[in-house]
Order: structure tokens, then sequence, then C-alpha cells
């Protein structure tokens, strides 16, 4: 039957597949997806952060230093390690992290030392949505460029 149909009919069917095909693998991404440009990415969150944090109903101001760490494990995402200085000793240390995306905007999970875990949605040179969560919910906090 193959033998039978046209040079166009095959033509018009491949065509007629791929137009129903695109869309579907357009559209078929997970919850994450991939940058358009890492480096972009990297200049926007890599380097010097300042920041409050609502803890225990205290304020406490913050710098935060993140640098690229490298992860066999999810090359997809851009894994990050730095510090976190305050003068609040449960609020100082080590961090890790990556960013991830959700609903295309890229999206900051730091872990602390002592289990805290920063979450936030990234916009321009700023992290909106800060929050802070150590099993529960323990605070909220905002990041600025100096």
């Amino acid at each position: 039957m193959l033998a039978k149909l046209s040079r166009n009919q095959l033509l018009f069917g491949a065509l007629g597949l791929a137009l129903l095909v695109t869309p579907y693998l357009a559209c078929s991404s997970g919850t994450e997806a991939a940058p358009a440009d890492v480096g972009e990415l990297q200049a926007k969150l890599l380097g010097t952060w300042q920041g409050t944090a609502e803890l225990d109903g205290e304020t406490i101001p913050f710098s935060l230093t993140l640098e690229h760490a490298p992860t066999k494990d999810a090359p997809e995402r851009l894994a990050v390690a730095g510090s976190l200085t305050s003068e609040n000793p449960t609020f100082d240390g080590a961090v890790d992290g990556h960013v991830g995306f959700a609903k295309q905007r890229p999206t900051l999970s730091l872990r602390l030392d002592d289990g805290k875990i920063l979450l936030g949605t990234l916009e321009g040179e700023a992290l909106r949505d800060g929050h802070i969560d150590n099993v529960a919910h323990t605070g909220s906090f905002g990041l600025t460029r100096p």
C-alpha cells in the first residue's frame, strides 16, 4: 500500500506528523527548564549579596558570598557553595545549594551547616519570596546586591 502513495501524499503526511509532534515536544519539558544562557545566570547569581532575615522575631542583617561548585550528580543544575556571615551564630556558616527552575523562573535553594534551608526566587538583582525552613517554616529573608 505504501508503494501506491504518491510523493505528495507522503510529503503532506510527514508534514502533518511534524506539525502534530512539534507542540508536544516543545511543551513536554518537566518542572525544570535550562536557562537560555548559563553564563548570564552565573553572572546574576555568583558573588556577594546583602540580606536581612527574620528569625524568631529578630531581624538579622547578613552577607552571603556564592561561588560555582561543579557537581557530577546534577549537571543540569547550577550548583553553588559559599558562606553566610552574620552576628547571630545560629545564622552563620558555610552554605551549599543549587539553582533550579519553577515556572521558567530561577529559584535558589541553599543549605546551612545546621540544616536550615533558604529558598527564594531570583528576580534581576534581588531574591524575592525568601523563606527559611528547618523541618518547619522558621523565618523569611531577602537578598540584594550591595
